[in-house]
């Protein structure tokens, strides 16, 4: 799953820089670096995955300031419509990311928390143009956090459990094969379509 997330995230960004490559503005030359580190990020990511469980810990974390990165800088806008737009594709982009990636619910939220809290007040800044750290603006950055920390730690939870129920009925097909196997008559399990499944 992370190779085919590298492939297709490798490709989107080549193809945004090609896209841009025209475009001599410094935030351009900007989002080239960020596309190649990333790049280069995740292929190293694909490797040390096959040597230690640990670097998937990092894959939703990395992947959600990737798409804050481009959410809050590269496809802001302060017309209302269009950020409100991206607002709603933001969110349901770090929900997507959360839902196929997380492995530790707590290094996710505590990445989100804060890029959460920037995008915010950056938003917040731009469109009353007063500070936009309000108390009203922090109530609601908290409420959004603890939301998205109670979706990643039952995310997480679904998941173990599901692997360790498979593993457990896995555990326990074979515990079985080894008792059938001190059978000295043979024993065969035939299931409802009259096949034999195992038989010794």
């Amino acid at each position: 799953m992370l190779a085919l997330t590298q492939a297709g995230l490798t490709a989107a960004l080549i193809m945004f820089s090609i896209r841009n490559r025209n475009n001599d503005d410094a935030l351009s030359e900007t989002v080239t670096y960020v596309n190649l580190g990333a790049t280069a990020i995740f292929v190293l990511f694909s490797v040390l995955v096959r040597f230690s469980k640990v670097v998937s810990w990092f894959v939703c974390p990395a992947l959600t300031g990737l798409a804050f990165y481009y959410f809050a800088f590269l496809d802001y806008s302060q017309d209302n419509v269009s950020a409100v737009f991206a607002i709603v594709v933001a969110i349901n982009t770090c929900y997507f990311i959360l839902a196929l990636f997380n492995e530790v619910w707590l290094i996710s939220t505590s990445v989100y928390a804060p890029l959460l809290l920037i995008y915010m007040l950056k938003m917040g800044e731009d469109f009353t143009g007063a500070d936009g750290a309000s108390s009203e603006t922090f109530v609601r950055c908290i409420f959004c956090i603890l939301l998205y920390g109670v979706v990643a730690y039952s995310t997480e939870k679904s998941h173990k459990t599901s692997f360790l129920s498979e593993q457990s009925g896995k555990m326990a097909w074979s515990k079985w094969l080894k008792i059938f196997e001190k059978f000295p008559d043979g024993v065969a399990l035939i299931n409802e379509d009259n096949q034999i499944e195992y038989a010794n």
